[in-house]
C-alpha cells in the first residue's frame, strides 16, 4: 500500500513526471492525490484506489483503467454530472465491487428529477456488476440504494 500526503501540491506549469512500471511493481493499494495517482497506478496493477483532493471526472477513470489489475474499489470526489461518470465506471472499471462517491469541497450538487430518473435507468439496464454498490452522500443516493 503506498499513501501519500498531499501537503505540498506539485507545481502545476511543469509537465508530470514519468514513473516506471518497473518502479512498485506489486503497488495493490493507493492513497493519495489525484496527481499521484494519474502518474503511479497505470502500469501497476492497483486494485484498490483511493484519491481526496481532486475533482474525478471521466479522464481520471480512464487513466485509473490502466491498472493492469481489476479496480475493485474506488474512493474519490467529484463535482461532475453523476449520470456521465457512472456510465465512464462502467466503460472502463467494469470489477468495481465497492464504490464511495462524495461531493467535492467546491461542489454543490442538487440533481433535477429528469437526471436522477436517468442514474435510475442506468442502474436498471444492468450495466453494473451485480456486486456493484454505491455509496454517494448526496440527494443522487436514494435513488441508488435500491440496487
Amino acid at each position: 500500500m503506498l499513501e501519500l500526503d498531499s501537503s505540498t501540491p506539485p507545481p502545476t506549469s511543469s509537465p508530470p513526471p514519468i514513473l516506471p512500471s518497473s518502479c512498485l511493481p506489486r503497488l495493490v493499494h493507493f492513497v493519495g492525490p489525484c496527481q499521484a495517482a494519474k502518474i503511479i497506478v497505470p502500469g501497476r496493477p492497483v486494485q484498490s484506489i483511493h484519491v481526496y483532493d481532486a475533482n474525478l471526472t471521466e479522464d481520471e477513470v480512464a487513466c485509473f483503467a490502466q491498472s493492469t489489475a481489476p479496480i475493485a474499489v474506488l474512493d474519490a470526489m467529484t463535482s461532475s454530472l453523476v449520470v456521465p461518470l457512472l456510465h465512464s465506471l462502467a466503460q472502463h472499471l467494469p470489477y468495481l465491487a465497492y464504490l464511495r462517491v462524495a461531493p467535492a469541497p467546491q461542489s454543490s450538487n442538487h440533481f433535477s428529477e429528469h437526471q436522477l430518473d436517468s442514474v435510475r435507468a442506468t442502474f436498471s439496464r444492468s450495466e453494473f456488476p451485480l456486486s456493484f454498490r454505491t455509496r454517494i452522500p448526496f440527494s443522487v443516493h436514494a435513488a441508488c440504494s435500491a440496487y
